[in-house]
């Protein structure tokens, strides 16, 4: 009867902490499925093993299209290259000197580019290495610099022109009370 009870209770607690379980795991995948930047996971080999749904949306894809083939699909295969020899194992633990927000580009579906900011942090589990990327579509941010730029440049522009007939305007000035000095002696 005490050991009915006791499996009884066992299995009581599993249960209990396996909805505790999927209840995290629900809320790790709607963190995951509703970020507003895209998240891209690969092996140590640049295999893609997980992307959100952002990540389809900026670069045309559906997720299936993507999983199982290399991050040179989607990203110059130069950042995953840094990424891989940048990683080192001390004692067992990895270290991640990444952690940088840098920009490239990103490759879309029918092989355009756009311009991409993203970070990339490795973690290792059951002695495997994996990397997770954030990546951002900065498309709007450069066209507003890009606009930026240029109105700064017109700005600028106008300034000389401004300050050229300023200065023309001082000199005919200069010349003026000059003459009236002139005319004034006499």
């Amino acid at each position: 009867e005490k050991m009915q009870q006791y499996a009884l209770q066992l299995e009581q607690e599993v249960t209990k902490r396996t909805r505790d379980l999927n209840f995290s795991q629900e809320r790790l995948n709607l963190f995951l499925e509703t970020a507003s930047d895209a998240i891209v996971s690969t092996d140590r080999d640049g295999t893609i093993i997980y992307v959100n749904r952002t990540a389809e949306e900026i670069f045309d894809y559906q997720r299936e299209e993507i999983l199982g083939k290399n991050i040179a699909l989607l990203t110059p295969q130069e950042i995953w290259q840094v990424a891989q020899t940048s990683v080192h194992i001390h004692d067992g633990h990895v270290t991640n000197p990444i952690g940088k927000t840098l920009e490239s580009w990103g490759i879309k579906k029918d092989r355009s580019t756009f311009p991409i900011e993203f970070s990339i942090s490795v973690f290792e589990r059951d002695i495997e290495i994996y990397y997770t990327s954030i990546i951002r579509d900065i498309s709007k941010r450069k066209k507003l610099e890009q606009k930026l730029q240029e109105y700064t440049s017109t700005l600028e522009e106008r300034v000389k022109e401004r300050t050229f007939e300023l200065t023309q305007s001082q000199q005919r000035l200069n010349e003026k009370i000059a003459e009236l000095s002139i005319i004034n002696e006499i």
